[in-house]
This record gives C-alpha cells, sequence and structure tokens, in this order.
C-alpha cells in the first residue's frame, strides 16, 4: 500500500476520483462516488420567469381582463403594480385630460360599486369594497395638479407631503408678505377680491411651469415649483374663506 501511496500523486487522484485515507497508520484507497451532473435549467422553467396569464381567485381559469374572469365573470383583484394612471385608465402625464378622468371615475364606479355587489360572495364584496376605494383614491389625487404632480414624483422615489416646506428664504419672505397684506385687507371686498384673482393667476403660472418640468424630465425643478404651489393653494383657501365671510359674489 505504501508503493501505491507514492505513486498516486495529486494529479491521478483527481483524474480517478480517488483520495487517500489513513485510519490508525494504515492506508487505503478510497473511491467517491462519481458526481452526479444535472442538466442546466431553463430560465424559463425558473418560477421567477412563469409569468403566465393570472388566474381567477374563484375558478382558477387563466383570464384576459383585469376586472372580471372571463369564465366566471367574478370580480378580480387588481395587479399590485399598478399606478392610479393605469386604474383610471389614463396616460401617465401631468398634462391629463380632466373630462377624461372624470368620465372614466364614473364608468369604473359603475362596474364596481359595493351596491352592485350585495347578493355576491363575501369575497368578492370585500374585493368590490378595496377595488372602490381604491379608485376613489387614485381619482381625487389625479383630479388636483398639486396631488397629482406629488404623485409623480412619488413614481419617482421623492415623497412630498402638506409637511414639506420650502427651503427657499426670499420665497419664504414673499410668502410672508402677501399673508400680511390679506390680513390688513381682510374687510376690503375689493381688495381681497384682487388678491384673489392675482392669486390664481399665480396658481396657473406656477402649474405650466410644473408642466414643463415634467415635460423635460427636470425633477428638480418640479419638486421646486410644486412646494411653491402648495403654499399659494393655503393661500387660495384662506382668501375663498374670506370671501365667503364678505359675501363677495363673483
Amino acid at each position: 500500500m505504501s508503493l501505491l501511496r507514492r505513486t498516486l500523486n495529486k494529479k491521478y487522484c483527481s483524474i480517478f476520483n480517488i483520495t487517500l485515507c489513513s485510519v490508525e497508520s494504515r492506508s487505503y484507497v478510497h473511491v467517491l462516488p462519481k458526481p452526479t451532473l444535472q442538466p442546466p435549467q431553463s430560465c424559463c422553467s425558473h418560477p421567477r420567469f412563469n409569468h403566465g396569464p393570472p388566474k381567477c381567485w374563484q375558478c382558477d381559469f387563466p383570464h384576459k381582463s383585469e376586472l372580471f374572469c372571463s369564465k366566471c365573470k367574478a370580480l378580480q383583484k387588481l395587479p399590485q403594480e399598478m399606478n392610479y394612471f393605469d386604474i383610471i385608465g389614463v396616460e401617465k402625464s401631468f398634462d391629463i385630460d380632466v373630462n377624461t378622468v372624470k368620465q372614466k371615475y364614473k364608468k369604473l364606479q359603475g362596474l364596481l360599486h359595493p351596491d352592485k355587489y350585495g347578493q355576491k360572495s363575501e369575497a368578492e364584496k370585500q374585493i368590490s369594497e378595496n377595488l372602490s376605494a381604491l379608485i376613489n383614491k387614485a381619482y381625487s389625487t389625479l383630479l388636483d395638479p398639486m396631488t397629482r404632480g406629488f404623485y409623480m414624483l412619488k413614481l419617482q422615489g421623492i415623497t412630498l407631503s402638506d409637511e414639506t416646506n420650502s427651503s427657499d428664504p426670499e420665497f419664504l419672505m414673499e410668502i410672508m408678505e402677501k399673508n400680511e397684506e390679506i390680513e390688513e385687507a381682510s374687510k376690503d371686498k375689493v381688495k381681497v377680491f384682487k388678491f384673489l384673482e392675482e392669486n390664481r393667476a399665480k396658481i396657473l403660472s406656477l402649474t405650466k411651469n410644473i408642466s414643463d418640468a415634467f415635460h423635460n424630465n427636470d425633477i428638480d425643478q418640479a419638486q421646486r415649483q410644486l412646494i411653491k404651489l402648495k403654499y399659494y393653494i393655503s393661500i387660495e383657501s384662506r382668501l375663498k374663506n374670506l370671501k365667503q365671510s364678505l359675501g363677495i359674489v363673483e
């Protein structure tokens, strides 16, 4: 056996799949089992790439419709990756047509309102309630330019809210002076009406700037303009309250 140990070097052990072992000073040859080679797995057979059509939660039938199963007609859950634009059915753009949003919203609510599913299963009623709430949220978000802009930034990974403040000292001074002017003229109908018109013009100008920024894919500029718009929307709300208290009729 010692002769065999001297003869078999690492090269031949590797070729013949042999290892040398020693137990109680005695050497022996141990032949390892040959490894079983597995055929390469197709990428398409991997679960990660198995993107078949969605299946109905009720009858397990692959369905084509995003809302209803083509076999049992059961209401379906929406895919999680759908954003508010997809849900309402409009192009993902800041410059959406508000009338189109309203029309599509009414159509969706006509199909999904919980009252239509009172005689359905508890599961389908719950899906209807969830979808109806989701559509309401999508509609209210897209209908308003400021919340629509905030949402578009969110899709880019940037979160703004009503609590987000401007860091521009000159702009903050401008807003402070505007609020002081409104306070001084709070009982003057003519001045309040004038401020209201000026503020609306400013909102339109900022909305145009935001539209241009998104069109040019200038996300930083869109963010800055949206924060400014938030302040002028707040002023708009204050002026509307003054208008109502003073009995101003347009």
